[in-house]
C-alpha cells in the first residue's frame, strides 16, 4: 500500500508510489524516500552485515554527540542502482528490510562484509541517474542544491551540496564528539 507521505515529490525514481526496479518484483511494492542513519540505527559494530544491520542503539543513550546535533533521518530515492538497468537496482521498501530493500544511508557499501565500525558516512548524491550512477548505500536527493534531512531534535534542514565530506561525517556519525563545521 502506497503512503504518501513517504513519498518525496522530487524523486525520479519512483511511479505512482511503486519503486520503479525490477529486480526481485521490487515494482510491485510501495516505495519509501527517505531512510534512516544507519549509525544511529543499525549495528556498526556487528561481525558481519546481517548482524550490523539489526538494529542494535539506543536513543538517546546512543547518540552522545546530542540530538539536535546528528542526522536521523535523510531523503533516498525508492529506486537505485550503479549497474546500468532497473533489473538488478535496489529499492527503499519500507515493508521489508532485507538486503536489497534497506531504507537506510551511511552504509558506505552496498554489502558491507569486512567494513566494521563507524567510517565516515559518505557524501549524499543530488540527482544522480537513477539506473546508472545512484550509490543504494548512500542518501539521495532529487532536489537541487541539497538534501533535507531530520535530525534527532525533531527539526528539518535543507543541506546544501557543498558541504564539506567531514561536516557531513560528523552530522551522521552520533557518537564522535566532534563539533559540526562552519558549512552548516
Amino acid at each position: 500500500m502506497v503512503i504518501k507521505t513517504y513519498i518525496c515529490p522530487s524523486d525520479p525514481s519512483v511511479s505512482g508510489g511503486l519503486c520503479t526496479t525490477t529486480y526481485a518484483g521490487g515494482d510491485k511494492f510501495a516505495g519509501g524516500c527517505y531512510s534512516a542513519n544507519y549509525f544511529v540505527f543499525g549495528n556498526p559494530g556487528g561481525s558481519r552485515d546481517y548482524w550490523c544491520v539489526q538494529g542494535a542503539n539506543a536513543l538517546p543513550r546512543s547518540v552522545p554527540d546530542g540530538l539536535s546535533n546528528t542526522v536521523l533521518f535523510g531523503e533516498s530515492y525508492a529506486s537505485c542502482g550503479l549497474w546500468g538497468g532497473s533489473s538488478f537496482a535496489f529499492g527503499s521498501l519500507w515493508a521489508d528490510s532485507t538486503s536489497k530493500w534497506r531504507p537506510i544511508m551511511c552504509h558506505n557499501n552496498v554489502l558491507r562484509e569486512g567494513l566494521h565500525g563507524y567510517s565516515p558516512c559518505l557524501p549524499f548524491q543530488v540527482r544522480p541517474r537513477t539506473f546508472v550512477n545512484c550509490d543504494p548505500s548512500r542518501g539521495q536527493s532529487g532536489h537541487t542544491g541539497g538534501m533535507n534531512v531530520c535530525l534527532g531534535d525533531g527539526s528539518v534542514h535543507f543541506v546544501s551540496e557543498s558541504i564539506s565530506p567531514a561536516t557531513w561525517a560528523v552530522a551522521c556519525d552520533p557518537r564522535d564528539g566532534n563539533v559540526l563545521g562552519a558549512d552548516w
